[in-house]
Protein backbone atom coordinates (compact mmCIF):
# COMPACT_ATOMS: atom_id res chain seq x y z
CA UNK A 1 0.00 0.00 0.00
CA UNK A 2 2.90 2.28 -0.77
CA UNK A 3 0.57 4.20 -3.11
CA UNK A 4 -1.38 5.37 0.44
CA UNK A 5 -0.21 9.04 0.77
CA UNK A 6 -1.00 8.50 4.61
CA UNK A 7 1.63 8.24 7.46
CA UNK A 8 -0.63 7.49 11.34
CA UNK A 9 1.00 9.25 14.05
CA UNK A 10 2.41 8.15 17.21
CA UNK A 11 1.23 5.17 18.37
CA UNK A 12 -1.54 4.85 16.43
CA UNK A 13 -2.03 2.37 13.20
CA UNK A 14 -3.95 2.25 10.05
CA UNK A 15 -5.32 -0.85 9.49
CA UNK A 16 -8.21 -2.72 6.93
CA UNK A 17 -10.58 -4.61 8.21
CA UNK A 18 -10.74 -8.05 7.20
CA UNK A 19 -14.29 -8.85 5.90
CA UNK A 20 -15.82 -11.88 6.24
CA UNK A 21 -18.90 -13.18 5.37
CA UNK A 22 -21.92 -15.56 7.19
CA UNK A 23 -24.86 -17.61 5.97
CA UNK A 24 -27.40 -17.19 7.26
CA UNK A 25 -30.17 -20.44 6.89
CA UNK A 26 -32.39 -19.22 4.32
CA UNK A 27 -29.15 -18.24 2.12
CA UNK A 28 -28.71 -15.35 2.92
CA UNK A 29 -25.17 -13.98 2.89
CA UNK A 30 -24.41 -11.38 5.84
CA UNK A 31 -20.86 -9.24 5.84
CA UNK A 32 -19.21 -9.52 9.52
CA UNK A 33 -17.21 -6.36 9.38
CA UNK A 34 -18.52 -5.63 12.57
CA UNK A 35 -18.03 -8.84 14.28
CA UNK A 36 -14.42 -9.77 13.06
CA UNK A 37 -11.82 -8.12 15.34
CA UNK A 38 -8.84 -9.54 12.52
CA UNK A 39 -7.16 -6.68 10.40
CA UNK A 40 -4.30 -6.07 8.02
CA UNK A 41 -1.53 -3.53 9.44
CA UNK A 42 -1.26 -1.01 6.04
CA UNK A 43 1.05 1.44 8.03
CA UNK A 44 2.29 2.05 11.25
CA UNK A 45 2.90 5.32 13.26
CA UNK A 46 6.59 6.14 14.70
CA UNK A 47 5.83 5.17 18.14
CA UNK A 48 4.24 1.53 17.64
CA UNK A 49 6.63 -0.65 19.05
CA UNK A 50 5.96 -4.38 18.16
CA UNK A 51 3.77 -4.27 14.76
CA UNK A 52 4.84 -3.93 11.35
CA UNK A 53 3.30 -3.18 8.28
CA UNK A 54 1.53 -6.35 6.70
CA UNK A 55 1.00 -7.88 9.60
CA UNK A 56 -2.51 -9.43 10.90
CA UNK A 57 -3.43 -8.51 14.17
CA UNK A 58 -6.35 -9.70 16.15
CA UNK A 59 -8.20 -6.60 17.80
CA UNK A 60 -9.46 -6.01 21.06
CA UNK A 61 -12.14 -3.81 19.83
CA UNK A 62 -12.76 -1.72 16.97
CA UNK A 63 -12.23 1.65 18.25
CA UNK A 64 -10.79 4.67 16.22
CA UNK A 65 -11.73 6.77 13.18
CA UNK A 66 -12.94 5.26 9.73
CA UNK A 67 -11.16 6.98 7.12
CA UNK A 68 -11.07 6.70 2.95
CA UNK A 69 -8.40 6.83 1.22
CA UNK A 70 -8.08 6.00 -2.95
CA UNK A 71 -11.65 5.02 -2.59
CA UNK A 72 -10.88 2.41 -0.08
CA UNK A 73 -12.34 2.38 3.63
CA UNK A 74 -9.48 2.08 6.26
CA UNK A 75 -9.58 2.23 10.42
CA UNK A 76 -6.79 4.32 12.22
CA UNK A 77 -6.99 2.50 15.61
CA UNK A 78 -3.75 2.98 18.83
CA UNK A 79 -1.64 -0.01 19.33
CA UNK A 80 -2.81 -0.89 22.91
CA UNK A 81 -6.42 -1.83 21.02
CA UNK A 82 -4.10 -5.15 19.54
CA UNK A 83 -4.08 -8.18 21.37
CA UNK A 84 -1.77 -9.87 19.21
CA UNK A 85 -0.32 -10.45 15.83
CA UNK A 86 -0.72 -13.47 13.34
Amino acid sequence: MDDLNFTPLGNKLLIKIKMTEKMSEGGIIIPTERLTKTADVIKVGPDVNDIVEGDTVMLEQLEGAEVKLNGESYHIIIEENVVGVY
